[in-house]
């Protein structure tokens, strides 16, 4: 059996050249689709070879169970860009608060070592003007540049290196995930519109299929119920 991402490799091209202007997009939930890519799949490889006396194209009974994979492949990618984007969002909000602290305790600590330099303490002053997230992120590379050009004196005056890096640390790993954030969701709605096509690209065989399955078994209405969409029938 091939896997959900072999079966998308198998059909990609075919996916991804589905117009805009021609997806379907389904209105059950994603879990229920897929569990309906798998449910007609289990329904042609148990009914194919009656079937296949039907009007039916073959070849939409032949990749039947490989666009129900690539669909699955599809929503299972988009599942995991959500799932990063929670995870930056998550793992930014705590080190934002963290970024805050930073910024307020080395401005406390330059002020008392620089109280009598007007000079620096009128870049503290600038420094200090910022708001917002951004700015923050911003004034903890200023901070530690500030830091850097004025060594000598932060080390006369005991201050620790490493309280002086993570103002750089903060600055660098914040700006990273600020970037991050921006770019997740654009890769989560590329996903969203390959799982649509790739569900488009099922949609097409199933109904066809379930139209064959409601011809074949007009006559056997036990087996001819099968041949609806279950989410809705339920």
């Amino acid at each position: 059996d091939k896997t959900p991402s072999q079966c998308f490799e198998e059909v990609k091209d075919d996916i991804l050249a589905i117009p805009d202007d021609a997806i379907a997009y389904s209105k059950m939930p994603y879990e229920e689709a897929m569990q309906e890519g798998q449910r007609v799949s289990a329904l042609v490889e148990k009914y194919h070879g009656n079937l296949i006396n039907s009007d039916i194209n073959p070849a939409l009974l032949d990749t039947i169970g490989t666009r129900s994979g690539a669909f699955a492949h599809s929503v299972a990618v988009m599942d995991s860009f959500v799932k990063i984007s929670e995870s930056h969002i998550e793992i930014y909000q705590k080190k934002k608060k963290e970024g805050y602290e930073i910024r307020r305790r080395l401005l406390e600590t330059l002020e008392y070592v620089f109280r009598f330099d007007k000079a620096v303490l009128d870049i503290l002053d600038n420094i200090k003007n910022g708001a917002g997230d951004l700015d923050m992120i911003r004034d903890l590379n200023s901070i530690h540049l500030l830091c850097k050009n004025n060594q000598d004196r932060l080390t006369k005056a005991h201050v620790e290196q490493s309280f002086i890096d993570q103002a750089l640390e903060y600055y660098t790993e914040l700006s990273q995930l600020t970037a991050q954030i921006d770019i997740d969701p654009k890769r989560i709605n590329e996903a969203k519109q390959v799982c649509a096509k790739a569900w488009t690209y099922l949609w097409e065989a199933m109904t066809e299929i379930y139209a064959a399955g409601r011809y074949v078994f007009y006559d056997e209405p036990d087996i001819q119920e099968l041949f609806y969409i279950d989410y809705y029938q339920r």
